[in-house]
């Protein structure tokens, strides 16, 4: 990934004609510095003959809902995917790895549970040299006008005094896990401390109902030898979704940005890999879920020019077959996106867009 100085960049992987002429939609001072305005997008994705995320209480069939019959891909699905993806190419360390959580609230139960782990011992390190740089700060106390703030300050100071503040502990986290500063964690005992993160992405629903095609499989795997000298062969059932267009949201919030110290480049990271989550985490059943669009709005303040339903009907695509409404749709060519020329006509004053 490459970032000039001055300059938020947005695509340097992927660039199309589109993207190229609005893949500079700000500038930037410093890269490193919290987000500062509010960002928000909406993402499109597109399944076709595959299981994009399987229900469990349904088998393992695509996620439904049954009010309406429109196909459902659950926030949780979309994050885990950033992950995987994010630290795949940029090699971050995350707090929710794949494999189970690192931390489970605090430094000393994830050094018991996994002591020979290396990341545990790198975060062990950086959070014992912040705790010595503080420590040798002389931080002198500001005077107070109540009597409760300085009951607090005395409080605090027995905590920190006992072992018992964990703040370093939680900034650390926020600057050693990507996870931790984009998303937020909730702090279990006896830290119990929870931070929402910058970066929300909503549930993911299909535009139109989608069909849901159910196969029958043979599979002659065994489970023993005895079963494979009787030629036995199991039947199973797979089940796929026959096209469906899925929308969602993202909500960069600048106060929470703040707070947890999720930078520009942190962003762009999440920019750079979105196009590239289904491609690089694909799996035999889910091989036919692609990334078609996002539709990226930045505002020019924290609390933004545009409410995020109204960025959602500029960005929401066309009908292509308004003659059957509700009926499933077969391909993204059932659908026509807006030039990039036709999202600016509908912005308001002090909104920047792109598409990715």
């Amino acid at each position: 990934m490459t970032l000039s100085t001055n300059t938020f960049k947005l695509t340097p992987y992927f660039a199309t004609e589109e993207t190229k002429s609005a893949s500079t939609i700000l500038v930037v001072e410093d890269l490193e510095a919290p987000v500062n305005r509010l960002v928000t997008g909406i993402l499109y994705v597109s399944a076709a003959m595959t299981n994009i995320q399987g229900d469990i209480d349904a088998g393992g069939a695509p996620r439904q809902n049954a009010t309406n019959l429109k196909g459902i891909l659950s926030s949780a699905g979309y994050k885990r995917k950033i992950r995987d993806t994010v630290q795949m190419i940029f090699d971050v360390p995350m707090h929710v790895n794949r494999r189970g959580v690192l931390l489970q609230g605090n430094l000393d139960a994830a050094l018991a549970k996994a002591p020979d782990s290396q990341a545990t011992t790198k975060l062990k390190d950086f959070v014992f040299k912040q705790r010595a740089t503080l420590a040798k700060a002389k931080v002198k106390d500001e005077a107070v006008s109540s009597k409760d703030d300085d009951s607090k300050k005395t409080e605090k100071k027995e905590k920190a005094e006992k072992g018992e503040d964990w703040s370093e502990v939680v900034k650390a986290c926020f600057q050693y896990f990507f996870d931790d500063r984009t998303f937020g964690r909730l702090f279990t005992d006896p830290v119990n401390e929870g931070s929402t993160g910058p970066v929300q992405i909503s549930h993911f629903l299909s535009l139109h109902p989608i069909e849901i095609i159910e196969m029958a499989v043979a599979c002659t795997a065994v489970a023993n030898w005895k079963e494979k000298e009787e030629k036995h062969s199991t039947i199973g059932r797979v089940s796929v979704v026959n096209y469906g267009l899925y929308e969602g949201t993202l909500v960069c919030n600048p106060f929470h940005a703040a707070h947890t110290g999720f930078s520009w480049n942190d962003l762009n990271k999440i920019l750079n890999v979105i196009p590239l989550l289904w491609d690089i985490t694909q799996s035999s059943s889910r091989t036919g879920v692609a990334h078609e669009r996002m539709t990226l709005f930045v505002h020019d303040s924290p609390t933004g020019s545009m409410s995020l339903a109204d960025c959602k009907k500029l960005a929401h695509p066309i009908n292509a077959n308004p003659s059957a409404p509700d009926m499933p749709r077969q391909s993204t060519d059932d659908y026509e996106f807006k030039s990039l020329e036709e999202l600016n006509e509908g912005l308001n004053p002090g909104v920047k867009v792109a598409i990715i």
